[in-house]
């Protein structure tokens, strides 16, 4: 099923619609899509043929520190995806730049449906990743998760020591609500982040499009 979704334009009566229409079909895979397209870049579901590149950027001393400790097994690394495929309460993307031949640049995550609000993370960003990447591919995740999931808030956690992605959250909108020795935590609602949209629109499609 694919489904065409303007980008952070509709109301609420039109998100609650196009998540009724989304749920109802028979397809409807829980959390996941097969692939969702932004300007320059899609989020293209993990598969197991992902698990070295996944891998590599989770091994990355640059992003390690900052995650929880990762197997260098790149068989452990398939199962995990194996064990993926069967859940339905997540989604599980790698970025991919949209050029002649799609080349990953990234992943990205959204998980712990709880109620109206949603997680998000296992955002990495690879060394070949564009400039834009991180801007662009938290819109295709809000505007997935608000306008095609339906969820009107998104909660998530970040290390304090990573200032630099706390820096980007705040910037783009989230308000933190907690913190505890190791993590902040931040909240984000449907309507901040539509009267934040407008300062990111160049980076953004006005319609997104989602193969389910």
């Amino acid at each position: 099923m694919s489904v065409t979704v303007p980008s952070g334009m509709l109301d609420d009566q039109g998100v609650n619609s196009l998540a009724s229409s989304v749920r109802d079909c028979s397809h409807y895979p829980g959390m996941r899509a097969k692939r969702i397209s932004g300007k320059h870049i899609d989020l293209r579901e993990v598969e197991v043929t992902d698990a070295e590149y996944i891998l590599s950027l989770r091994l990355d001393p640059r992003h390690a520190r900052y995650l929880s400790p990762t197997s260098s097994d790149a068989q452990s690394q398939r199962d995990w995806i194996l064990k993926y495929q069967r859940r339905f309460d997540q989604a599980y993307f790698v970025a991919e730049s949209r050029e002649s031949i799609p080349r990953p640049c990234g992943t990205v995550r959204l998980y712990d449906p709880v109620g109206n609000s949603f997680s998000w993370g296992s955002w990495l960003l690879g060394d070949n990743a564009p400039s834009f990447a991180a801007i662009e591919s938290a819109l295709i995740v809000y505007d997935y998760g608000f306008n095609v999931l339906g969820f009107s808030a998104s909660h998530f956690e970040v290390l304090r020591e990573n200032m630099k992605v706390c820096a980007f959250h705040e910037r783009f909108g989230a308000r933190q609500v907690g913190e505890d020795t190791r993590l902040k935590y931040y909240n984000l609602t449907r309507e901040d982040y539509i009267r934040l949209r407008t300062k990111y629109a160049r980076y953004a499609l006005e319609k997104i499009a989602i193969v389910l």
